[in-house]
């Protein structure tokens, strides 16, 4: 009898939970916004329509579009240099937030003007235990925007299942940590399709992340590892048609301690891997990029023995290299050909990503 009493107000509870919970419905003409602050309502449901409006997103809630392609979000007014702020610069707590089913589109706006930043998301939640979800989303950043820039994150996060067209980075995480950023989609990145790195060490570094079975294809770099990184795993993605599919970048890695690259498919692109030398001019420090696919099964050229996709940096371990793409539950894209058009673009990006990281 107790634990039928008990089982009752249990179910009690759930329901009067379930009633307190508030969801509005949005229609083309509406204010997302508006309904982003009235702390009563726990879900945002977005009809097909385009919405030119910047949002900022200080609390949990849910952000959710009908249909992701027909569901846009942009910003036409004055230049700015984000469209959604996700949590802000005071340390507000943004710890449980979903955005899903969603377009994000840079129609010109976004980092207009000179404006240093051009960011679609701006990731600055932080705070205490949660799950920040960004799933299922478009971003589309006309060649100038970042899809997702994160500058400071303390709660698990999931970035899942979008697609990142034309970005300039798809995401850039300067201190991001504990979560997931897999099965995603990077097309046609100005730079790269996912840029790690910061001036932070240790804790303020990007560590405690997984990324795993992400595509990235075409642009300039698939793959940037700047320098303190460490605690980081990285499998069964594909990089290919880039320019240069993994960059590691002159300052370090300073910190790479328990970094796992393998089970990558890294193939058809004009360089496999390169990097630079510290500032001081020394070796870059061993680099272990063991039990990847470089395209051949005779392993990666340059200072490889193979006819794979070449690597240009000293200090690296690639033996015990795949002899067939890695078995992830699917085949890698095959590239397009990379034209000299592309092998330009590397070329100028590399020269743009030097310009930016020492500005």
């Amino acid at each position: 009898m107790t634990r039928t009493i008990a089982f009752a107000a249990l179910c009690v509870a759930a329901l009067a939970q379930a009633a307190s919970a508030t969801t509005v419905t949005i229609d083309p003409g509406d204010s997302i916004q508006a309904a982003l602050d009235n702390p009563a309502v726990d879900t945002i449901v977005v009809n097909p329509g385009t919405y030119d409006e910047r949002l900022t997103i200080n609390r949990d809630v849910t952000l959710q579009g009908v249909d992701k392609s027909t569901t846009i979000l942009t910003w036409t007014g004055a230049p700015a240099e984000q469209l959604v702020m996700l949590g802000d610069n005071t340390g507000t707590v943004v710890a449980n937030v979903t955005i899903e089913n969603l377009t994000f589109r840079n129609s010109g706006s976004i980092g207009g003007g000179g404006l240093e930043d051009a960011d679609l998301i701006k990731f600055r939640a932080s705070g205490g235990p949660g799950l920040i979800t960004i799933r299922n989303n478009v971003f589309e950043g006309a060649g100038t925007s970042t899809g997702i820039e994160e500058a400071y994150q303390a709660s698990e996060f999931v970035v899942t299942e979008n697609e990142f067209v034309n970005c300039y980075y798809g995401i850039w995480g300067n201190g991001l940590q504990n979560g997931e950023i897999s099965n995603n989609t990077f097309t046609d990145p100005t730079s790269a399709g996912i840029g790690m790195g910061g001036s932070g060490a240790g804790d303020d570094a990007p560590h405690d992340l997984s990324i795993l079975g992400n595509t990235m294809s075409g642009g300039a770099f698939g793959l940037i590892l700047a320098e303190n990184l460490h605690d980081m795993t990285f499998g069964c993605n594909t990089i290919t048609g880039a320019h240069t599919g993994i960059l590691m970048w002159e300052y370090g890695p300073d910190d790479w301690a328990n970094m796992v690259l393998e089970n990558n498919s890294i193939f058809g692109n004009a360089v496999g891997l390169q990097g630079y030398y510290d500032a001081a001019g020394n070796p870059a420090i061993p680099v272990d990029v063991q039990s990847n696919w470089w395209g051949d099964a005779s392993g990666p050229g340059g200072v490889g023995p193979g006819s794979g996709d070449s690597i240009f940096l000293s200090n690296v371990n690639y033996n015990n290299w795949l002899t067939s793409p890695p078995d992830c539950g699917g085949q890698p894209v095959i590239p397009e050909p990379l034209t000299m058009a592309g092998l330009m673009l590397g070329v100028a990006a590399l020269g743009g990503y030097i310009r930016r990281r020492r500005g």
